[in-house]
């Protein structure tokens, strides 16, 4: 099964809170002001399928983190004026803020795992042909340019009859009948190799078609 990830940021943002200058009083006329700085961010995310287009996954992330900062400045110098002093920094709250997103995320498509394992796994629909058999070893000619992977099950079949087109002359169907089957145990670009594992007496030219699986 093949499946790519699609994501959004569905909120970011900043928000600041300001209090103080107008409470208690500190010695020598000074006063405290606070800053508060919120940091959100939201993330959503899908797992589709790159064969059928269906959805195998959807999660959720969200993220906030805060910094408080503390000002002392002399009545008459402003908020924020001389002798303030401030720490926030958005861009690095908004980056924990994702980071903290992100974990969710990936916490929930882990426990997706064992569903997404049960689903049939895809498998190209093309045949093969048969190039060789060697003891075991069956190798044919199709590999992972192709979409074949390792651990995947093929039928060996044998063609028994063609039907063609009076008309054109052209293929219409191929008929065939099941002789064995062997499982994917390497795969080349332009060839993979396949342990029998039922049937005898294959043949070169012998037709491989992919067979569904559960799961490799």
């Amino acid at each position: 099964m093949d499946a790519v990830i699609i994501g959004s940021v569905t909120r970011m943002d900043i928000q600041e809170r300001r209090s103080g200058f107008g409470g208690a009083i500190l010695p020598f006329g000074l006063g405290v002001a606070t800053t508060d700085v919120d940091a959100y961010v939201q993330l959503n995310i899908r797992m589709v399928s790159t064969s059928t287009g269906e959805i195998l996954a959807v999660a959720e992330g969200q993220g906030n983190v805060s910094q408080s900062d503390s000002q002392v400045a002399g009545f008459g110098s402003g908020f924020g004026g001389a002798g303030g002093a401030s720490t926030s920094n958005a861009e690095k709250l908004l980056f924990l803020s994702t980071a903290q997103a992100i974990d969710q995320v990936s916490t929930e498509i882990v426990k997706s795992a064992p569903k997404l394992a049960a689903l049939p796994v895809s498998a190209p629909d093309l045949t093969a042909i048969v190039a060789d058999i060697s003891g075991n070893t069956v190798t044919i000619n199709k590999g992972s340019n192709d979409g074949f992977q390792v651990g995947m099950r093929m039928s060996i079949e044998r063609l028994g009859k063609e039907i063609k087109d009076p008309a054109t002359g052209e293929v219409l169907r191929r008929i065939t009948q099941p002789i064995g089957q062997i499982q994917i145990t390497e795969v080349n670009p332009k060839f993979s190799l396949g342990r029998v594992i039922s049937g005898t007496k294959f043949n070169v030219g012998d037709v491989a078609k992919p067979l569904p699986s559960l799961g490799f």
